[in-house]
């Protein structure tokens, strides 16, 4: 099954933030862009901010996501409905209750497997 990856508008109880990281090796450098849009698809808020001393693109692309929660957080955006980020929270309260950490590459736990599924066809990018 191929996904469609293009922007979507969030349902209309959301705003969608996305966020990418921008990197330059040589200079150790890198830029956030963040970009806030409402359940019409107008841009509500937009930023970027430059990080230096940065070790490597993957550092650039998580700091762009710790901004794009801090900005949220500020503009009082930072809120999902328990339904609109079930697997995560069932990896989450799985985590607490069991009381072991998963890393896993392209699975979920076999406890999540079918919210996986669920999640693949019904919720939005």
């Amino acid at each position: 099954m191929v996904r469609n990856r293009e922007w979507r508008h969030p349902p209309e109880e959301f705003v969608k933030i996305n966020f990418d990281g921008a990197y330059n090796e040589r200079q150790q450098q890198a830029a956030s862009g963040i970009v806030i849009r409402d359940k019409e698809g107008r841009v509500l808020f937009s930023c970027s901010k430059l990080h230096y001393e940065i070790s490597s693109a993957f550092t650039a692309e998580a700091l762009a996501c710790r901004e794009a929660v801090r900005v949220g957080v500020e503009k009082g955006f930072v809120h999902t409905l328990r339904s609109a980020n079930g697997l995560a929270h069932l990896i989450a309260t799985e985590t607490l209750r069991r009381r072991e950490e998963i890393y896993l590459e392209m699975a979920v736990p076999e406890y999540a497997e079918e919210r996986s599924r669920w999640d693949w066809k019904h919720e939005p990018d």
